[in-house]
């Protein structure tokens, strides 16, 4: 302990003594520190929270290249008030969404109303087909009839269906690049394109994005609109703050300085050892900004005390 002591006392020292040098060696690194921000990427996929040799993953990437990818993104449908799932705009909705699913990026299945092959016995005979085809051409009886073969499927109604049939699904697997931080997003966009799309197309019916890319892509969002909007509007808070119980600008701009310093440092180190960041990173400005200021005020107002009990001593000599 006296050991480490003593260093900070000789480390405090040579500050004291060498104020400028050491001045010029704490830009030059923070700077050097900082250019590693622009390596930085906010990655969503969960892969990025475990090692390369993990077992857990290197079992689960084993499954995932044996069988089928988990990732997937979903059109979710529904109709506005008085209107019917079950009709030839519904229909034809759902079936020309389900088309222009499959041309997007990472896509190798597509599933929905349209494309759902069911079974039914005919005398002897096991008859497999889709669910309807050309929907332009079906009249309200073939349409009546289509909805009560969609509701009495069991399987049908537990994956892609609603029971009530006032809700479906389009759900697309995707065969994400792992290599590629930000695949989920891409693929979040291309769908919330093609929903724009069709939304004016057909503004009767209600249509959403869903999914695991959907929700990663939100998680990534929320924390990049954090650090866009929250940390701007605390930093006005906070030195606000500090400027009505310091009463000193240069106080305030110590600071203000010191703590963009470190943040600047802290991400700009992480952009050169370990460029991809996950969303949990998004709260470290926060945590880092509470800590920075406690610590600063702490030290300033040490600092002003002790100025002012010299002072006073000036005055009583």
């Amino acid at each position: 302990m006296n050991v480490i002591k003593n260093q900070t006392h000789q480390i405090i020292r040579l500050i004291i003594n060498y104020p400028k040098s050491f001045l010029i060696a704490t830009i030059l690194l923070t700077t050097l520190l900082a250019i590693g921000i622009k390596n930085l990427s906010i990655s969503n996929d969960f892969r990025v929270y475990l090692s390369q040799d993990n077992p857990q993953l290197m079992a689960f990437e084993a499954f995932e290249d044996h069988y089928t990818k988990s990732d997937s993104a979903t059109f979710v449908i529904s109709p506005q008030k008085g209107q019917d799932l079950f009709s030839q705009r519904g229909l034809s909705l759902i079936s020309q969404l389900t088309e222009r699913a499959w041309l997007v990026e990472s896509a190798y299945r597509v599933s929905s109303l349209s494309n759902y092959i069911y079974s039914k016995a005919q005398d002897d005979v096991i008859l497999s087909d889709f669910l309807y085809s050309d929907p332009q051409q079906l009249t309200p009886a073939q349409i009546k009839v289509i909805r009560q073969t969609a509701l009495s499927e069991t399987r049908l109604v537990q994956s892609l269906m609603t029971a009530d049939g006032k809700l479906t699904v389009i759900v697309i697997n995707l065969r994400l690049n792992s290599s590629h931080p930000n695949a989920s997003i891409e693929v979040t966009e291309e769908m919330e394109a093609i929903r724009n799309e069709f939304r004016q197309a057909y503004p009767e019916f209600q249509i959403e994005n869903g999914g695991s890319t959907a929700f990663n892509t939100t998680l990534a969002r929320a924390v990049a609109h954090d650090l866009t909007y929250l940390m701007p509007l605390s930093y006005l808070i906070i030195f606000s703050g500090l400027w009505f119980f310091l009463r000193s600008f240069w106080a305030t701009a110590s600071i203000f300085i010191l703590i963009t310093s470190c943040l600047v440092s802290t991400f700009g180190f992480f952009g050169w050892v370990w460029p991809v960041l996950t969303p949990i990173a998004g709260f470290a400005p926060s945590i880092l900004l509470s800590i920075m200021v406690a610590d600063s005020v702490h030290i300033l107002v040490s600092y002003f005390h002790e100025i002012e009990k010299g002072t006073a001593r000036k005055k009583g000599h």
